[in-house]
C-alpha cells in the first residue's frame, strides 16, 4: 500500500545534468554493518591492511612537516578510496538510484576491461632473459627474448585488440546507457507521483461519497419525522 498522506508533495523529476553531478563517493555502499559498532580513535598507520598502509606511507614520503595532520587525512582518504573501489566492484548500496548503478555498472565494465587489457600486456612483455642482436653499424644490441613464442603472442596482440576495442564501444555506448538509465528513473518517479495523486483523489472522492450519504441520511430522517408530524 501506497502512502495516502494529504500532505504528500510529487517528487521532483530530475534533469540528466542535476544526476551526473552526484558524488560517487557519497553513494551508499553495498555494505551494511549490523550491530553496534564503534569506534573510539582515529585509525592509525599500523592498523590498515598492507595494500592501504602501503599507499598511505608512499603519500607520507613527501609529507616534511606536520606528519599527524598529514597522516590522519591520508588514512582517510584510503578508507573512502577503499569504499569507492569496493562500490565499483560490487555495486552501491540499495539507496542508489537507477542513474547511480548504470554509471557503477559502466566503471565495472571498463574496470574489469582494462584489468584484462592489463594482463595480456604483461604476458607479452614477459621476458625470459635477453639475447644479442647488431644494429645497422654492427654494435651488439640486447634484444628481450620473450616468454611466448611469436605465434603465441600474435594471438595474444589479437585478443588485446579486441579488448581495447569492447572499451572503447562501452565508452562510446556509456552516455547512451546513462541517458536511458535517467529516462528509466523519471518513469518511475512520475508512475509513482501518480499513484499517489490516484489514491489521494480516490480518498477525496470517497470523502465526498461518505458526506452525501450522510446528508442523504439526514435529510431522509428529516422527510419522514415531517411527515410524521404533518401526518
Amino acid at each position: 500500500m501506497i502512502d495516502t498522506a494529504n500532505d504528500f508533495t510529487p517528487a521532483p523529476i530530475p534533469t540528466e545534468a542535476e544526476l551526473a553531478s552526484f558524488d560517487h563517493r557519497a553513494v551508499s555502499s553495498p555494505v551494511e554493518i549490523i550491530g553496534d559498532v564503534r569506534i573510539t580513535a582515529e585509525p592509525t598507520l599500523s592498523g590498515l591492511p598492507p595494500a592501504m598502509r602501503e599507499e598511505v606511507a608512499a603519500k607520507m614520503a613527501n609529507v616534511k612537516a606536520d606528519h599527524a595532520t598529514f597522516e590522519r587525512q591520508f588514512i582517510r582518504e584510503a578508507f573512502e578510496e577503499n569504499s569507492y573501489r569496493l562500490k565499483v566492484l560490487a555495486g552501491p548500496g540499495k539507496d542508489a538510484n537507477e542513474y547511480e548503478r548504470e554509471c557503477f555498472g559502466i566503471l565495472r565494465e571498463i574496470y574489469d576491461l582494462e584489468c584484462e587489457a592489463e594482463r595480456i600486456e604483461a604476458e607479452l612483455n614477459d621476458t625470459v632473459g635477453y639475447g644479442t642482436d647488431f644494429d645497422a653499424d654492427g654494435n651488439p644490441v640486447a634484444v628481450p627474448v620473450y616468454r611466448f613464442a611469436p605465434e603465441t603472442r600474435r594471438g595474444r596482440q589479437e585478443a588485446l585488440q579486441d579488448v581495447r576495442y569492447r572499451l572503447a564501444q562501452v565508452e562510446r555506448e556509456a552516455p547512451a546507457r546513462r541517458t536511458a538509465a535517467r529516462d528509466r528513473m523519471a518513469a518511475r518517479i512520475a508512475a509513482t507521483n501518480e499513484d499517489h495523486a490516484i489514491m489521494r483523489e480516490a480518498k477525496a472522492q470517497a470523502d465526498a461519497i461518505n458526506r452525501k450519504a450522510r446528508v442523504d441520511e439526514l435529510a431522509n430522517a428529516f422527510a419522514k419525522n415531517r411527515r410524521h408530524t404533518l401526518g
